[in-house]
C-alpha cells in the first residue's frame, strides 16, 4: 500500500503494523515554547505532523512527527521504545511506518535507527531534528527519562527513510 513514487501529502492517519499502532495524525505548528507542537496530552496514540517543515513524501528534509510518552506507560512513545502495552515489543529496524492522506494515498518510511537527545544538550541550530534541506527522512519525536521534578529529561528520535 505504499506509493511507488511518493509525493507530498498532508497525513491524517498513520499505521505501524508490527507494533499494532494506528491512529490519527494532526497538523500542528509551533507550541508555546517555540518547538514543534504535539497532540493533546489526553490522546496517547495520535501523532502530530509539524506543518512548518517538509510534508510527508517530500523529496528532501526532515518530516517531523511528535507523539507522547506517559511516565506510567501506554502511550505511543512507550510502545515504540520499550514495547510497553503490546506483545510484539518495540520498534525494530526495518519496520514500516505508513502515513495516509484523506484520499487514501500512502507514503511509507522504513525505520532505521533511534537516538536519545538530552534536553540540556540539544542545540536548536543542529540538524538532528529540523532540517529542511537535507536528505528526505522521517523523524518521530517522543519524550523520555521522566523525573517527578523537571518532567522529561530527554527525547527519543526515531528515524526512517522513504520507501519508494
Amino acid at each position: 500500500g505504499c506509493m511507488k513514487h511518493p509525493r507530498p501529502i498532508v497525513p491524517v492517519r498513520y499505521r505501524i503494523d508490527r507494533v499494532g499502532a494506528s491512529a490519527k495524525v494532526l497538523s500542528v505548528g509551533l507550541d508555546s515554547s517555540g518547538a514543534a507542537g504535539a497532540p493533546p496530552l489526553s490522546d496517547p496514540s495520535s501523532m502530530a505532523w509539524f506543518n512548518k517543515g517538509p510534508q510527508v513524501g517530500s523529496q528532501q528534509g526532515h518530516v517531523v512527527m511528535t507523539g507522547h510518552t506517559y511516565h506510567q506507560g501506554e502511550a505511543l512513545g512507550n510502545r515504540l521504545y520499550t514495547g510497553a502495552g503490546h506483545a510484539s515489543g518495540p520498534l525494530r529496524k526495518g519496520d514500516i511506518l505508513r502515513f495516509s492522506d484523506k484520499a487514501g494515498n500512502t507514503v511509507c518510511y522504513r525505520y532505521t535507527h533511534s537516538a536519545k537527545i538530552w534536553v540540556k544538550d540539544y542545540r536548536p541550530d543542529s540538524t538532528v531534528l529540523y532540517d529542511d534541506n537535507g536528505p528526505s527522512q522521517l523523524v518521530l519525536v517522543a519524550c523520555w527519562d521522566y523525573k517527578k521534578r523537571g518532567g522529561y529529561q530527554s527525547r527519543i528520535l526515531f528515524y526512517g527513510d522513504p520507501v519508494a
